[in-house]
């Protein structure tokens, strides 16, 4: 093996660990999000609760419904993550 193979071996496998770095950062984000997606039926008991409590006045303190906090997640991550990632491999590639 010449210098010029040596080099070419090293740019490629520097390539393919900075690639295998960006796939575990984004599978950890994305484990990140799907721990908050598990507050959803956390959140959903307690505005059974709340409604409970408050009776016919509760729906005036909520801002949101749980159908707008799940498009908004998923809107922001899914949409977002994808978007990163096809991104951060385009300038690795």
């Amino acid at each position: 093996m010449d210098m010029n193979e040596s080099v070419a071996s090293n740019v490629e496998a520097n390539s393919m660990k900075d690639n295998l770095s960006l796939f575990n950062q984004k599978f950890k984000d994305t484990c990140g999000i799907q721990c908050t997606w598990r507050l959803l039926p956390a959140y959903k008991n307690f505005i059974a609760i709340f409604r409970n409590v408050f009776g016919k006045n509760a729906d005036e303190y909520f801002v949101y419904e749980m159908s707008d906090i799940q498009d908004q997640l998923n809107h922001l991550f899914l949409l977002e993550e994808v978007d990163c990632v096809r991104e951060d491999l385009m300038k690795t590639s």
